[in-house]
């Protein structure tokens, strides 16, 4: 005889399935907002309601974030199909029915995450649901609507481990991902990989910005040219990385494929044109074509069908967490000038700033050789043995007594002894949060 917990779950879950919600998901969703746009939605009546502007009566409660937060609510607004004031005008008038509406919202969305197969998943991704729902309680809230504490809880919990969130990815993992690319993609993994800028800065970079005759280039962004939305971006930040040999050839090879690109297309060759083009050539109505910078959105699905091709959830910002991880077990501090500049983040001392340790050169490429295997994707390394009997040679032919010179080579082989130990750890944990995750699946949800 079935339980009749069995039977009342599988009977109110077909309710909630069966269920029509008046919720579209429109393909411009999880497109760039520009700013004209919320310029434009700050001053229409769909912010006003009681001779009020309920938006910026909400944004006024903000830190930051200020244009964000008018972009999530602008895009759950076209969801819901109701506008800022018609929100807070039900609020204030039936709050039950409010409620009714945000639950069955959240109801719906993680009905969509709950289904691999759903395209909505495409539009709107678990991140953005979570913000979005995040901006939308915050500002009924500052509008006088306090809504039930357990609203949206459902969505804030939900997982994001599948796309890539936080997700260091090994060397290997990046070479397979790289197999699996295209010819332009396998260039920009290539190129994450030894300068892990963000995706906003790599697809802003132009051939001006290399110097593809030195020996070892080096590639200077100032911080007015970071665009780390806010974070990373402080005064007189400056990203800094040396291009390895392997890359650099690549990329001497890809300018001279653009060059003829352009030559047959009849159109003028610069140095200010971007190192990333759009593979389409746009046709103008005067028989011209026109050739486009890659787009942020076409990049990002690029890299969603690899992840979905591979299983490995790597994303543009993969790269920036497996340069670091490298970095901090390479020189054993989270403050090192290198590690500082290859990640943009803000220099550790006024010292810092003001020694301005970009450009010195020579320094700059010294720190680089003591990762080069990490950040070169095809650099073959010597194993540790071989490294240590070197360092052991060079110390001797320097005249230093043998138990120095053994000291020296033994304390490099410990540097790579503790990089594996490093590593080997990261791997375990990341076996014991995949094991967990099966543990929740399998016997709690």
């Amino acid at each position: 005889m079935p339980s009749v917990v069995d039977k009342v779950k599988k009977e109110l879950k077909e309710k909630e399935i069966l269920r029509e919600y008046n919720f579209r998901m429109p393909r411009l969703v999880n497109k760039r907002i520009h700013s004209e746009t919320i310029e434009r939605y700050l001053k229409s009546k769909a912010v006003m309601y009681k001779g009020k502007n309920v938006l910026i009566e909400y944004t006024d409660t903000l830190v930051s974030q200020k244009d964000e937060a008018c972009k999530f609510i602008l895009r759950f607004s076209w969801i819901v199909n109701k506008t800022a004031s018609e929100l807070v005008e039900m609020g204030d008038a039936n709050k039950e029915e409010l409620e009714t509406l945000l639950q069955d919202f959240e109801r719906w969305l993680v009905e969509i995450y709950d289904n691999p197969t759903s395209m909505a998943r495409e539009y709107l991704k678990v991140s953005m649901g979570k913000q979005m729902s995040k901006f939308v309680k915050g500002f009924l809230k500052a509008n006088d609507i306090e809504l039930k504490r357990s609203l949206f809880h459902r969505i804030w919990n939900y997982s994001t481990t599948t796309e890539g969130s936080g997700y260091c990815p090994t060397k290997e993992e990046i070479k397979t991902f790289w197999n699996h690319a295209n010819s332009r993609l396998k260039l920009i993994i290539q190129f994450l990989t030894n300068v892990p800028v963000r995706r906003e800065t790599l697809l802003d970079l132009k051939w001006s910005d290399i110097d593809l005759s030195e020996v070892n280039p080096i590639i200077v962004i100032p911080a007015s040219r970071l665009k780390g939305k806010g974070r990373g971006k402080y005064e007189k930040n400056v990203f800094a990385s040396v291009v390895s040999e392997n890359l650099k050839k690549e990329l001497i090879k890809r300018k001279e494929e653009e060059k003829e690109r352009f030559k047959r297309l009849g159109l003028t060759w610069s140095e200010d044109i971007h190192i990333f083009l759009s593979s389409d050539d746009t046709p103008l109505p005067d028989g011209k074509f026109k050739v486009n910078t890659l787009s942020y959105e076409t990049l990002g699905n690029e890299f969603t069908k690899l992840q979905k091709d591979t299983g490995i959830p790597i994303s543009c910002q993969s790269f920036r967490y497996y340069a670091e991880t490298n970095l901090q077990n390479t020189f054993g501090t989270t403050d090192h000038p290198f590690l500082c500049l290859i990640g943009s983040h803000k220099l550790p001392s006024i010292h810092g700033v003001y020694g301005k340790p970009h450009k010195n050169k020579e320094k700059l490429r010294e720190f680089y050789k003591k990762v080069e295997q990490h950040l070169d994707l095809f650099l073959e390394t010597k194993k540790k043995e071989d490294l240590a009997k070197t360092k052991f040679l060079q110390a001797m032919a320097q005249g230093k007594k043998p138990e120095e010179a053994l000291s020296e080579a033994l304390s490099e082989y410990k540097q790579f002894l503790m990089q594996d130990f490093s590593m080997m750890e990261d791997v375990l944990r990341s076996e014991i949060a995949k094991s967990e995750k099966e543990y929740k699946k399998r016997y709690e949800e």
